[in-house]
């Protein structure tokens, strides 16, 4: 099983990038909009991929540099990629990336992925229980409008 995971994992972010998403808003209140992308990937088995944007109205950044007093990693969006192991009801954060515009577009400031194999937890924060809810098909709709509250 561990085999198979590592397989979907190493194929996830070539995978994804081949379709050009679709963007389903989650929450658009506020500072930071969250869209999902309804295009998510269903795999063999229980596993599904899908992408999350984060949207930011100003730019957010990781703190200030004390030697520098320059801003680390500015970015107004970020684009993330999930996987979930529907069967077990878990989620991970496979991989991401940071852009000055806030549309995934402009210059990319950082980006990174997981490395081996995959750790799923339990969901933990609202944007992670909608994805996990929509790509597993378990109260979607539910989930999206709990999110938007």
């Amino acid at each position: 099983m561990k085999s198979s995971y590592a397989a979907l994992l190493l194929c996830a972010v070539s995978v994804s990038a081949a379709a050009a998403p679709n963007w389903l808003a989650l929450d658009t209140t506020g500072d930071q909009n969250v869209y999902f992308d309804e295009r998510f990937l269903p795999v063999s088995g229980p596993a599904r991929i899908a992408r999350v944007l984060r949207a930011y109205e100003r730019p957010v950044n990781y703190g200030t540099d004390p030697v520098t007093q320059q801003s680390v990693y500015p970015h107004q969006s970020v684009k993330m990629q999930y996987v979930a192991n529907c069967s077990l009801r878990e989620i991970t954060l496979y991989a991401w990336e940071m852009y000055t515009g806030n549309q995934a577009d402009g210059e990319l400031i950082l980006s990174d992925s997981q490395v081996g194999a995959a750790k799923f937890f339990a969901s933990s924060q609202d944007e992670e229980d909608a994805a996990l809810a929509l790509m597993c098909g378990a109260d979607g709709n539910k989930a999206v409008a709990q999110f938007s509250e």
